[in-house]
């Protein structure tokens, strides 16, 4: 199936993608720093993002944008996760170019949405945006 990575700085977020995810037959890779992120990006090509909005020292917003640096990570799918699920922090990711927005807590409905939409039928996604 994808690679999947998720950028998030607790450790049980980490394991939540890891355990969730891998059920799916994903393989998912778990960083949880800016610095772990850009060491992983050397050599990892993943098909779908999960980025934690909330980081000691760096946010996701800026973290997005060192990612979108990377060419292998020019179109790939950023999904922001996020506490804070107000209109305002929804509008903020949707400008800063997030692909799509998870509001924590989420069910694990809405997350099979977002597997669905990225990287089960992507062509069909792309081909709706032209």
């Amino acid at each position: 199936m994808a690679t999947i990575l998720a950028i998030d700085d607790s450790g049980l977020m980490q394991a939540f993608w890891v355990r969730i995810l891998s059920r799916s037959q994903h393989t998912v890779v778990t960083v949880s720093s800016g610095d772990e992120m850009r060491a992983a990006l050397t050599t990892l090509h993943p098909q779908l993002i999960f980025l934690d909005l909330s980081f000691p020292g760096e946010n996701g917003f800026e973290l997005l944008k060192q990612l979108r640096g990377y060419s292998q990570c020019l179109d790939i799918p950023v999904i922001a996760v996020s506490g804070y699920a107000g209109e305002d922090t929804r509008q903020a990711c949707r400008e800063a170019g997030f692909t799509d927005f998870l509001a924590k807590p989420f069910s694990l409905a809405e997350l099979r949405g977002i597997l669905t939409r990225y990287i089960e039928h992507p062509t069909q996604l792309r081909a709706l945006a032209r």
